[in-house]
């Protein structure tokens, strides 16, 4: 009984170590002459809520190198550097998403790497991803293996691999058109191309940092029911890249987390040199409209207050404003002041239109009625005394008013 006990108590601490904090990475190389080459890998950390145990970036990362016949070459220890902030944007400049807390660590040293049969993989595995993920079968239960090939020298000698331009998006806002230039650039100005694949299984709960990291081959995770590897957020459109330019474009209606995997393949002479992989995650949430137009509702006192009157603007965000009073006799009823009042013509329903940040991407407008009518003066003719008995008064309103 106290085996079992022990083995169940062993068992819960396992489990309890599961890392959940793997958003993504990414890996490429410079060659330097004389077989130096400097070997950069990029690690993408969720540091907000999501990550449920804290985990930190590795110090050191554990980065493993094979040569062509998978045999262990060396580890290499890379410290730690200072940690960035991805900052929180989206593509569309008019929308604001809620916060988001991702991190990137970029580890980078120079190996002296000689020419060999079949060239080299570089490799570096972490477990656990966001149990929340939705395109993915078990996604809290698989890591995530990076790797890079350095190629045979009889295909090529000192090369240099492509690598992302830009930082990935962390967000994506449910029902935006969404659009992203996921290009990358080559230092010798090879051909590229771009497609998605699938994300790798690398790491396990119970090693989350594997040391070291497994030889090829890398074996492809599951994707969860209605996704795949040229599928994988869905929406109107689904996501897809442009093999030359490698936009991402999207519509996506559904709100949660993906996983998303982009791959830059380098040509020379129509020759495949090395394979760029990046793998990522992303969070589709409603976001709020940056600009927004308001005006203050017409009160019960305004509607009787005559022909001039004086509006209040409740726009959120805007700097500056355009005021069309619908007034069609003129064309001069306009205004830019924030709060501005207007005498009308004659009483009547008029459209009144109020452009939040005229001019701008990020505009807003909004088109409200007002009623305009004369100020309210009732009285009636005081008619004569009369004597207590068998009186009667005639009592006539008038003045402005309706007939209610």
């Amino acid at each position: 009984m106290r085996l079992l006990a022990l083995s169940i108590l062993f068992v819960t601490l396992i489990s309890g170590v599961k890392a959940t904090h793997i958003v993504g990475g990414e890996l490429y190389y410079d060659c330097l002459g004389s077989n130096d080459y400097r070997l950069t890998v990029k690690v993408y950390r969720d540091c907000g809520p999501n990550n449920v145990n804290g985990t930190p970036f590795d110090d050191p990362l554990p980065l493993t190198i094979y040569d062509g016949a998978n045999n262990l070459v060396r580890v290499v220890y890379i410290p730690l550097v200072t940690p960035l902030s991805i900052p929180t944007t989206t593509t569309n400049p008019c929308l604001i998403p809620p916060p988001q807390c991702i991190e990137v660590a970029t580890y980078s040293s120079i190996e002296n790497l000689p020419p060999t049969p079949g060239g080299y993989t570089i490799v570096y595995q972490r477990c656990c991803r966001n149990s929340s993920i939705l395109n993915l079968t078990s996604p809290s239960s698989e890591g995530g293996t990076y790797f890079i090939k350095i190629p045979d020298p009889g295909v090529v000698t000192c090369n240099s691999s492509p690598r992302f331009s830009a930082l990935p998006p962390l967000v994506i806002c449910a029902n935006d058109n969404f659009s992203f230039n996921h290009s990358a650039t080559d230092p010798d100005g090879d051909s590229l191309v771009y497609d998605f694949y699938t994300p790798l299984q690398g790491g396990t709960a119970s090693a989350p940092s594997p040391d070291p990291s497994s030889p090829p081959p890398y074996f492809p995770i599951a994707w969860a029911p209605g996704f795949s590897q040229n599928n994988q957020i869905n929406g109107t459109p689904n996501l897809t890249i442009n093999s030359s330019t490698g936009m991402l474009t999207c519509t996506p209606s559904v709100i949660g987390i993906y996983v998303y995997a982009v791959k830059v393949s380098e040509y020379r002479g129509g020759v495949l040199l090395s394979e760029a992989l990046r793998e990522f995650q992303i969070n589709i949430v409603n976001c709020t409209v940056a600009i927004t137009a308001d005006i203050q509702p017409q009160s019960a006192v305004q509607l009787c207050s005559g022909l001039t009157l004086q509006f209040t603007n409740t726009s959120v965000n805007a700097t500056s404003y355009y005021w069309d009073f619908g007034d069609t006799t003129t064309t001069a009823d306009n205004s830019t002041l924030v709060n501005p009042s207007y005498t009308f013509p004659d009483t009547g329903t008029y459209y009144v239109t109020l452009v939040a940040n005229p001019g701008t991407v990020c505009n807003d407008s909004i088109v409200v009625p007002f009623e305009v009518h004369l100020p309210l003066n009732v009285t009636f003719a005081q008619p004569d005394a009369q004597c207590v008995n068998t009186n009667s008064f005639d009592l006539l309103a008038t003045g402005n008013f309706t007939p209610d």
